[in-house]
């Protein structure tokens, strides 16, 4: 081979190996993939997804974030407005596609930590509920749930007072338990301590496992303890077992119209006839009917201070006969004692005859 040729080869495999190692270079250090089609990567040249950001951090740090910068204008940055977010859609049907969901972010000044010039701001989450009217798919979203700048969440109101405030019903902790569908707070239903309740059944807790101790009741709002159905709905409070309690007050009406000159009082022949015909005192329910329906405490304390009443009533007329007779026991005592001195005067009279013949 002639000598110009052998160099002007060595030239193109020198030159071939410098673009090689060029291209190597380059290849390298990109990180980034922007193509025309397909996928698209930001700190990697292999993006898994339309659009894949990779890094390399174990420290909360700016390259973990994705900024969205908006500033407004020279007259908002003393209001509330929005800084961007992410929207979600979709094509409902052939014609027209739907926003149906996104997080956005607002600028939240506050008055109370430096006023216009504060950097503070809401994370907004909201969703769309539009099934049926076309022309109305591209709205964005309405607001469902708001993380404010201080920490609190919001969910139904964009002005949560507490850690977490709720306008309207939840359930929390509930599972896949079937215990009820308008509201409920607690542990799961296999817990030990549970608040929970629907529609029908009403308020429910519950203290060990399943078991329901306390109920009140959706439509009259009475409370039982110890079961969770009553056969009476009077009963504002219905209890299954022992109450225990150091004081009881009982609204009553009193008795005091026993003691009025004109209360007729029964005679006490009438009420042992009544006793020994039914077995318990007049106007007292029976056993049988305590035991049935038990006892108004109200009304049974209010019988029982009457009966005490008249009970008194009686004794006080038992009384007054009572002096009324030991009077005419003392005048008839006296009577025999003046009799007896007469007669002891009369025989020494006679003893006195006696003697004189």
């Amino acid at each position: 081979m002639p000598t110009y040729l052998k160099l002007n080869f060595m030239k193109k495999i020198f030159y071939s190996v410098i673009v090689f190692f060029s291209i190597s270079t380059v290849l390298a250090a990109q990180t980034n993939t922007f193509p025309a089609s397909g996928y698209a990567g930001i700190g990697t040249v292999s993006p898994a997804t339309k659009l894949h950001l990779y890094f390399n951090s174990t420290t909360l740090s700016k390259d973990n974030f994705i900024t969205i910068d908006n500033r407004g204008s020279n007259t908002s940055y003393a209001t509330q407005h929005i800084l961007g977010g992410i929207l979600f859609s979709g094509y409902r049907d052939v014609r027209n596609p739907a926003n149906v969901a996104g997080i956005w972010a607002i600028r939240n000044p506050s008055a109370a930590n430096g006023g216009n010039f504060s950097s503070q701001g809401d994370l907004l989450f909201g969703t769309t509920d539009n099934p049926l009217n076309i022309t109305t798919d591209a709205a964005l979203p309405s607001e469902r749930m708001r993380i404010t700048f201080d920490g609190k969440i919001g969910i139904g109101t964009n002005a949560p007072q507490t850690q977490l405030d709720v306008n309207g019903t939840f359930r929390l902790g509930i599972g896949g338990s079937s215990v009820g569908n308008a509201y409920a707070i607690g542990l799961t239903r296999t817990g030990s301590v549970q608040l929970y309740g629907n529609a029908t059944s009403g308020l429910l807790f519950g203290g060990d496992g399943t078991a329901v101790n306390m109920t009140i009741l959706p439509t009259t709002g009475n409370v039982l303890i110890g079961k969770t159905t009553q056969t009476n709905s009077t009963y504002m409070l219905d209890v299954n077992g022992i109450i225990r309690s150091n004081q009881v007050v009982v609204n009553t009406t009193g008795a005091d119209y026993v003691f009025d000159p004109l209360y007729s009082l029964s005679p006490l022949e009438k009420v042992e006839d009544f006793v020994k015909t039914y077995h318990h005192l007049p106007e007292i329910a029976s056993a049988e009917e305590m035991q049935k329906n038990g006892v108004s405490l109200g009304d049974n304390q209010t019988l029982l201070l009457r009966k005490i009443e008249e009970l008194t009533l009686y004794l006080i007329d038992q009384n007054k006969k009572q002096q009324t007779q030991q009077e005419l026991i003392d005048q008839q005592a006296k009577l025999l004692n003046e009799q007896q001195t007469v007669l002891k005067d009369l025989q020494a009279e006679l003893n006195k005859l006696k003697n004189r013949q």
